[in-house]
C-alpha cells in the first residue's frame, strides 16, 4: 500500500466540482478511486464487478459501467435534459461509473477546476489523449438522480464547456501533446 496521494488542487480554494473530486483524490490512500456525488446510488456489485474487471485486465487504467436515470418522484426534467436518458441504460462516462487506478492520475493528473462543468468530460478526452485504456461494463453500475438542481442542468454552460473540453482536446492533437491541461 502507498502513502496517500500528493494535492492536485495548486491552490487552497475549494468551490467546485473540480475542486471537491481533486480534494478526494488527495484525501485517498488507496490505489483504486471512485466517486459517488451525494444525489446518486451505486448499485451493491458496483465495485466488486469493477475491482474484479481491473484485477484481471492490468493493462486497463480505469472501468466504467452503464447508468440506468432516473427522475427524482415529484420533479419535472431540468431544461434541456434529454428525455430519451429516462429509457434503458446507457453506457455512462461520468464520474460516478468510474473507478480508476491512481496511477491514471498520476500520468494525466487532476480536474480543471478552471472549468465550470465538463471537468469530467475533459478529463476523459485527456485520458484518451494520453492513450489510457478504458472499459466499458455492460452492467448497471449507477442510478442517476435526475432534478431541477443538477450540477450539470445548466444546458447552455454544459454544452459551453463540453465543446471547450473538445477544442482542448483537438488542439492537443495538432500541437503534439499528450494530454497536458
Amino acid at each position: 500500500m502507498r502513502a496517500c496521494f500528493p494535492a492536485f488542487g495548486s491552490s487552497a480554494r475549494r468551490e467546485g466540482i473540480a475542486d471537491a473530486y481533486n480534494a478526494g483524490i488527495d484525501a485517498a490512500c488507496g490505489n483504486l478511486i471512485a466517486f459517488l456525488s451525494h444525489d446518486d446510488l451505486w448499485t451493491p456489485d458496483k465495485l466488486s464487478l469493477q475491482v474484479g474487471y481491473l484485477t484481471g485486465h492490468p493493462e486497463c487504467g480505469y472501468v466504467i459501467g452503464h447508468v440506468r436515470f432516473f427522475l427524482e418522484p415529484g420533479c419535472r426534467p431540468p431544461s434541456g435534459f434529454r428525455l430519451e436518458l429516462l429509457k434503458g441504460t446507457h453506457a455512462g462516462r461520468i464520474m460516478e461509473t468510474l473507478l480508476v487506478r491512481r496511477s491514471v492520475f498520476d500520468r494525466i493528473g487532476g480536474f480543471d477546476a478552471r472549468m465550470q462543468l465538463a471537468e469530467d468530460a475533459d478529463w476523459y478526452a485527456r485520458a484518451g489523449d494520453r492513450g489510457v485504456i478504458g472499459a466499458v461494463l455492460p452492467e448497471v453500475v449507477l442510478l442517476k438522480r435526475i432534478h431541477e438542481t443538477n450540477a450539470s442542468s445548466d444546458a447552455l454552460t454544459s454544452n459551453r464547456e463540453l465543446f471547450r473540453a473538445l477544442r482542448r482536446s483537438v488542439a492537443r492533437k495538432r500541437d503534439g501533446l499528450d494530454g497536458a491541461v
